[in-house]
């Protein structure tokens, strides 16, 4: 097998982001985020991904909680090698990279340099191969700086001057990613010997003292500078390949005493992304109701707000991917999901939605056709212990029916109650995952399969109906409850769009990050 080469890498994040604090940024620029991931925290994640060697990273003496940070980080096994000194320049904080450790070769970035990290791989990979340069530079075409250092370069692309003027054969400007091998390296204690204090005098000595300079095209480069320039990075990642999505938690209020395990597997699978090269910006559902959001191509979401919902029905009709869609999600309202599986012919238990003005008589009627009987809320998913009763008797049902109202639910169902083993299913549609246990409580910590029968069932049966179930709801995660009536006879009992899976966690956030790459690269 070949041996891959590793790359020392370095970071200045010595600044102290003073443009940025004017416009109103109240952290330290290294902490600004971009899809849910800060950028100290990319440039760690692009260099791990480039085979790293080291990562040496200077800050300046007032960044506590950035050292705070990255601490933690090295706590990670990672390759950090962290320098905490003020310097006067970033020529000056590269100096001190370079006399703390003595490196041949070195990959330099600043923190606020934001590009396709597909392009760096290149970019390393070409360094790698061009054994015979001193320095590969990068550089953009793309000029948002108030001063740009513009590039010379030959047809062979070798850099033949440096300026801060624009000249008729310049046309790509420094892009703050620079590899330097030794005699690079060497030059910078020279420079600042000479009394340099800025990175563009010193490539310019590069040049001028005859070192082989190669420039390194990465299309577009953005430095943060400005509050809005954050935005411009955001887009121009979100433009990259189709490899950006918006992640969208669930908030508390749609998560009773589940809001732990639905963070498990949402923060488990948007890690999984970013791992993939994906750009996740993450928001708690209720954000989209308060902060304007450019609409994205691909949503990951387990939204229940139905505004939120309604504003993912908008987005799709543009284009948007939404999963689970926002189709789906209103399928699961209780009383539009009976509807849906009675008219796929899917099992469930005789069900009756009435409407909470019922008169008592007409409630007593329709309680005395079962013997036994559930109460839910037909307008939407649980959210209450109350929204799902078995009442002991007509009385209690009564109670549950006038709450319902008092609340303004104008819906309620009434289904009978089956007597069998249930079962939750969690599964993907179009997955070979499938995953069932029998529960022993419910979220509410009511008891379960208290009288469990162990009724034979085929895996296999239950499973296609599982996916039926995600077929005609169109539902891409999402869980099930049947009751085993009978020897391969189940009924549907629930629905979950988009389930915490956090019996099967670990296999779960596999096949769901599947499908959400599989579906990013077929758009």
């Amino acid at each position: 097998m070949e041996q891959q080469n590793t790359m020392n890498y370095a970071i200045i994040a010595a600044g102290e982001g003073s443009r940025l604090k004017q416009e109103g940024f109240t952290d330290l620029k290294p902490m600004v985020s971009l899809g849910g991931e800060r950028l100290i925290e990319r440039l760690i994640r692009i260099f791990k991904n480039n085979e790293a060697e080291s990562i040496t990273i200077i800050i300046n003496e007032e960044s506590q909680s950035l050292k705070q940070l990255l601490e933690s980080k090295k706590q990670d096994n990672l390759p950090i090698q962290l320098i905490v000194k003020s310097t006067p320049s970033s020529l000056h904080s590269f100096y001190e990279i370079c006399q703390r450790t003595p490196f041949s070769e070195l990959c330099l970035t600043t923190v606020d340099t934001i590009f396709d990290d597909r392009k760096f791989s290149q970019y390393i990979s070409d360094f790698n191969n061009q054994k015979t340069i001193d320095a590969l530079m990068g550089v953009t075409s793309f000029v948002d700086d108030e001063k740009p250092l513009w590039i010379e370069k030959d047809s062979t692309n070798m850099i033949t001057r440096y300026s801060s003027q624009k000249t008729q054969i310049t046309s790509v400007v420094s892009g703050g990613i620079y590899c330097f091998r030794q005699k690079a390296i060497d030059l910078v204690f020279k420079a600042v010997e000479r009394g340099m204090s800025r990175m563009r005098n010193y490539q310019q000595l590069l040049v001028e003292q005859g070192l082989q300079v190669m420039a390194f095209d990465f299309g577009k480069i953005i430095d943060i500078d400005h509050v809005g320039d954050i935005e411009k990075a955001h887009n121009m990642l979100a433009d990259r390949d189709n490899k950006s999505l918006l992640a969208v938690r669930r908030a508390k209020t749609y998560s009773p005493n589940s809001q732990a395990k639905d963070d498990g597997i949402f923060n488990a699978v948007c890690l999984d992304l970013k791992n993939k090269g994906f750009h996740v910006k993450e928001v708690q559902e209720n954000e989209l109701l308060s902060t304007q959001v450019a609409r994205p191509q691909y949503v990951f979401s387990m939204a229940r707000n139905p505004k939120v919902v309604d504003i993912f029905a908008l987005w799709e009709q543009e284009g948007t991917k939404v999963a689970n869609s926002s189709k789906g999600c209103k399928n699961c309202y209780r009383a539009q999901a009976i509807d849906t599986l009675k008219a796929n012919n899917i099992p469930i238990p005789k069900t009756t939605i009435i409407s909470t003005d019922i008169s008592p008589e007409q409630l007593i009627t329709i309680l005395q056709d079962n013997n036994s009987n559930w109460i839910k809320r037909a307008d939407f998913q649980t959210q209450v212990e109350e929204d799902v009763c078995r009442p002991k008797d007509i009385q209690q049902a009564q109670k549950i029916i006038a709450s319902y109202k008092q609340r303004g639910i104008k819906q309620a169902i009434i289904s009978e109650h089956i007597d069998g083993d249930v079962i939750k299913c969690y599964a993907i549609r179009g997955s070979e995952f499938f995953h069932y246990f029998y529960p022993t409580e419910d979220k509410f910590h009511f008891k379960v399969n208290e009288n469990k029968k162990n009724t034979a069932f085929d895996k296999n049966k239950l499973q296609a109906l599982a996916q039926q179930c995600a077929g005609c709801l169109d539902l891409d995660f999402f869980g099930i409850d049947v009751v085993v009536e009978n020897e391969n006879q189940f009924k549907v009992i629930d629905v979950n769009d988009f389930p915490s899976y956090s019996s099967c966690l670990e296999q779960a956030r596999g096949a769901i990050t599947d499908l959400i790459v599989k579906e990013n690269e077929c758009k």
